[in-house]
């Protein structure tokens, strides 16, 4: 999990039309001056070039109508850096969207949890990605769906999560896999949907 501050913000490159990410000509001569590096020589795809501060920089300066390749229209995405390992391209016919996967984020924490045993760190960690998503969400619905925000985990209370050195390994699992998906009381909630 990123330790960045909820409020410093990283930005993505995407394409938002039908057709395909690219660069223009322009984009890829004053990238090379810029960097020294060829913009071709590298997969467009790449998560490192859409988050590239030099080529979301050149991008702004430049335009999107400046900056894009040929069946391209380029645009770029803000998020909370606290998200700068969870988000993710999704692309249907070439247009795209960025996705962030909160419940990444949310399972990070809980594996860091589970390391640690600090439960002030967890429920600290969970009230800063459940405040950052919700910020997400509002401002620009940018492909988090409804239920990564809504049915994110409410902070268990500590007689659930327990040291594993006072129940089994097996029990302990289950019963913090439980609580933190948020998805009932433990295993004798029963086996609705998304119970193992």
């Amino acid at each position: 999990m990123t330790s960045a501050a909820p409020t410093t913000t990283i930005k993505i490159l995407y394409n938002d039309c039908y057709g395909g990410f690219g660069f223009s000509e322009e984009f890829k001569a004053a990238y090379k001056e810029r960097t020294g590096r060829d913009a071709t020589t590298f997969n467009q795809l790449f998560r490192a070039v859409r988050a590239d501060p030099i080529a979301v920089e050149l991008f702004e300066r430049l335009g999107s109508a400046r900056a894009s390749g040929e069946n391209a229209s380029l645009s770029v995405r803000e998020i909370p850096a606290l998200f700068e390992r969870y988000w993710t391209i999704e692309e249907y016919d070439g247009n795209e969207w960025v996705h962030v996967n909160v419940n990444e984020a949310y399972a990070d924490l809980l594996h860091q949890y589970m390391d640690s045993g600090d439960l002030g760190a967890l429920c600290n960690g969970y009230r800063t990605v459940k405040t950052a998503a919700g910020r997400l969400f509002k401002s620009s619905g940018i492909g988090l769906g409804e239920d990564e925000i809504v049915g994110a985990p409410a902070p268990a209370p500590p007689s659930i999560l327990k040291p594993s050195s006072i129940v089994g390994e097996d029990e302990y699992a289950r019963t913090v896999g439980y609580s933190y998906f948020g998805i009932g009381d433990g295993p004798e909630a029963g086996t609705g949907a998304g119970h193992a």
